[in-house]
């Protein structure tokens, strides 16, 4: 399910999320379903996804972005903070 309004959230300067309105990522139902699958069992292990993680998972899922890049990426901004 589509909503057709949205807003864009931005941090440090930069565009993340589409949210949609109580906080729900716009997405398709079935990557929906997985993102859920993925955070309930991160949130067993006491880590649950927070709204940029499933950002990511999503934009992975429907193939704007790879898994490759995003974790190069992750590993980019430690490494800059890292210095």
């Amino acid at each position: 399910m589509n909503i057709n309004y949205k807003c864009d959230i931005i941090i440090k300067g930069k565009q993340y999320f589409k949210i949609m309105p109580k906080g729900v990522l716009e997405m398709t139902e079935s990557v929906r379903k997985i993102i859920e699958d993925v955070n309930a069992t991160m949130r067993l292990e006491g880590m649950p996804l927070t709204l940029e993680d499933k950002e990511i998972i999503r934009k992975c899922l429907e193939g704007e972005s790879t898994f490759e890049a995003e974790r190069q990426k992750i590993f980019q901004e430690i490494k800059d903070l890292n210095g």
